[in-house]
């Protein structure tokens, strides 16, 4: 299925006119705003409603079966640690699935980086945990919002790594417009749930309401 139609679809169910009552359709859509919202605002939505789909499958199913089910996830990137120590994630990120060191004064290349929760910050930093000790050949970083922070000192800033992760690339409005032939990557067997999922996104219900949603239309992991 075009991205294209999938996004000209939303329209036509949450803001089918502009303002000036012309019907959004095959040959203006991505060039017109709707009455509620702009063409920018209904990428947005769409773009969110998949990285949610996407994230909410990996919760359920696991990233191996998530990738089964997801075309075109798997993406490579060069991190670079920034002078406070944080990688910043790539555009369209969804989760690691390995962070290796690329080049990082006395630590072997390929070295790898054990990716943990914020919640465990505390832990590593006071201790607690035998094994959250930083060598050259053991690592840790703290997946932190947009970033991977390092709170240890064994890697400095300019440092990099290569992260492999799942991604959903986000559409640009050329990829939706009239004439855009831009293939969805979500396989069309969840073109409902990519629908559901829009529609409370449009409606700004809370992310509680968000999880409860999502774990229905994925049926608990069945």
């Amino acid at each position: 299925m075009l991205a294209r139609d999938i996004y000209l679809h939303l329209f036509r169910i949450l803001d089918p006119r502009t303002k000036d009552a012309v019907v959004i359709d095959a040959t203006n859509v991505g060039t017109v705003d709707g009455q509620e919202f702009t063409a920018d605002r209904m990428l947005d939505i769409y773009n969110e409603a998949r990285r949610v789909l996407v994230s909410s499958a990996i919760d359920t199913y696991g990233k191996e079966r998530a990738r089964a089910e997801f075309g075109g996830l798997n993406k490579v990137s060069t991190v670079t640690f920034n002078s406070t120590l944080i990688a910043p994630k790539p555009l369209g990120y969804v989760a690691f699935t390995s962070l290796n060191v690329l080049n990082a004064t006395g630590i072997a290349v390929n070295t790898p980086i054990n990716v943990l929760p914020t919640s465990q910050a505390q832990i590593y930093l006071e201790g607690r945990n035998p094994w959250y000790v930083d060598t050259v050949s053991r690592l840790f970083v703290f997946e932190i919002g947009l970033g991977f922070r390092y709170l240890g000192s064994k890697i400095a800033a300019s440092s990099t790594a290569l992260l492999h992760y799942l991604c959903v690339d986000p559409w640009s409005l050329t990829d939706v417009n009239a004439s855009a032939t831009t293939v969805e990557t979500v396989d069309d067997k969840h073109f409902h749930k990519l629908e559901q999922v829009a529609q409370a996104l449009a409606l700004e219900v809370g992310s509680q309401q968000l999880m409860g949603l999502t774990a229905t239309l994925f049926g608990g992991g069945k």
